[in-house]
């Protein structure tokens, strides 16, 4: 490998350094903004799962089409207000009805969710991963609860379609912020690494006029280096 000059090595010195506690940096906000994120809309979607669990208990035992049309309502106003899917199945994971973020319902019959969120929703309660379900068209964070826990209840759950996409936004914010900062401390770190080798350039070309015949040549003893000043001094010296 053929010889480098100094400013060569001292930048990449802090092209390196610079990249590793930038890459470093943001690998673990990344990972604390979207654990914080998902534990925060897990609370808020655990919370809502109650609360449709709650409207589906009042159904048991009742066949009044006007208090299952109210709870329909209901269902397609938490939706909308909270921009959210809601699914309702049976206790085995059917979907008996479905409520998009803005209001609408519909049915989805002959679908149902994955086998293993129903295992653990009827084991734990409740469940919250991110995911389709396996019904659902895009992969997003979502919470399943149960109204009771045994074969007969109802399951709700409730899939955000926006908190994987702000997760994935303020990723994508984050690494471009990274990237312009890095650009301009690489710019910087080039500026720097130039001053501090520009006094051993002039001792170099002060060396070769010396070499050449020049022996009234002087270099400068004050370039606020202690090691690069002694150098200077032990030039001039000589």
């Amino acid at each position: 490998m053929g010889r480098r000059s100094f400013f060569f090595k001292d930048y990449v010195a802090h092209l390196i350094l610079i990249v590793c506690a930038f890459a470093l940096a943001g690998v673990v906000f990344c990972y604390q903004m979207s654990s914080y994120a998902l534990h925060a809309k897990q609370t808020e979607l655990r919370t809502t799962v109650q609360s449709l669990a709650e409207q589906s208990k009042l159904l048991e035992g009742t066949d009044s089409d006007v208090i299952r049309q109210i709870y329909v309502l209901s269902i397609a106003r938490v939706a909308k207000e909270d921009e959210l899917t809601v699914l309702i199945t049976d206790a085995d994971g059917n979907i008996e009805m479905g409520a998009k973020p803005d209001g609408t319902t519909y049915t989805l019959p002959g679908y149902h969710i994955s086998n293993e969120v129903v295992a653990e929703m009827h084991k734990n309660g409740s469940y919250a991963s991110v995911g389709s379900l396996g019904v659902l068209s895009e992969s997003s964070f979502y919470t399943v609860g149960t109204c009771v826990k045994d074969d007969n209840g109802d399951a709700v759950s409730t899939q955000d379609p926006n908190s994987a996409g702000v997760v994935r936004h303020s990723t994508q914010t984050l690494v471009l912020i990274l990237l312009v900062t890095l650009a301009v401390m690489l710019v910087i770190s080039f500026m720097i690494s130039q001053h501090f080798t520009r006094p051993l350039k002039t001792i170099a070309a002060a060396a070769k006029e010396f070499a050449g015949g020049n022996f009234d040549v002087r270099v400068p003893e004050d370039n606020r280096c202690y090691e690069i000043d002694e150098l200077a001094v032990s030039f001039n010296n000589m």
